[in-house]
This record gives C-alpha cells, structure tokens and sequence, in this order.
C-alpha cells in the first residue's frame, strides 16, 4: 500500500515538471527553440508530447510505454549537456545542470518496472476491460 502511493506520488511529481515543460515548449515555441537547439517544429512537438505524457503519467495509462518513450528526450538532453554545452553536473549561469535529466531517467526507468496498483483500469479510449498487472 505505501509503495504504491510512493509511486503515484512520484508520477504525479514528474508528470507537473515535464506539464511545466511541455506547456512552455508550446506557449514559447520560438524562444524554446532557440534554448534548446530544435527547429520550431520540434519545440512544438517535444511540448505536445511532454503534455499528453504527463497527462498518461498521472491518470496510470500505459505508464511503461509513455516512460520508455520520455527516456529518449531525457538522453537527449543528458547528451547535449554532457558533450555539447557541458554546465557540469549542477550546471552553471546559461544552463541547467544534467542532474534533473540524470533523475528523471532513472525516475522513468523505475515506472516501467513498477507502475504501481492506481491505475485506470478502463481507459477511455478501450472498450475492453485492461487488466493491471502489480510488478513485483
């Protein structure tokens, strides 16, 4: 039982940072852009998807699919501030550091081991029941 709201309020936590992210992506799509080195297009398509995900996160539906597809971004990002603009682990004045991306994997990784039990069971978009399935 407390593991199981341990991980629904962890999905929670990381469902408002990447809404955050994902409604600034879509609302400043240009100035994103430029900040994080995408075309337009990019920035608009990493916020829709950072705000479906998180969206996925916090009502428990395909939580492992909609994690291993967040992972992608988050190495992206990890590689751009390890190789590329390098802030240093905490990061610096311009960047972040590539802690948060470094957690937040990590976060996302134990989300496809262990969804936890809350769940919607019936998504709105299935007309057959989804059995959940608790990981041990």
């Amino acid at each position: 039982m407390l593991f199981d709201i341990a991980i629904l309020g962890l999905r929670i936590a990381i469902a408002v940072v990447f809404f955050s992210s994902g409604w600034r992506n879509v609302t400043h799509t240009q100035e994103r852009s430029v900040s994080l080195g995408l075309p337009v297009w990019g920035a608009a398509m990493l916020g829709g998807a950072y705000l479906v995900s998180s969206v996925c996160l916090i009502f428990g539906v395909y939580i492992q699919v909609i994690s291993a597809v967040l992972i992608i971004p988050m190495l992206g990002g990890l590689y751009k501030k390890l190789v590329i603009w390098k802030p240093g682990i905490w990061g610096d004045h311009k960047y972040d550091g590539w802690h948060y991306n470094l957690l937040f994997i990590f976060c996302l990784l134990v989300f496809i081991k262990a969804r936890g039990s809350y769940v919607l069971k019936k998504p709105f978009f299935h007309k057959e029941i989804v059995q959940v399935y608790d990981a041990v």
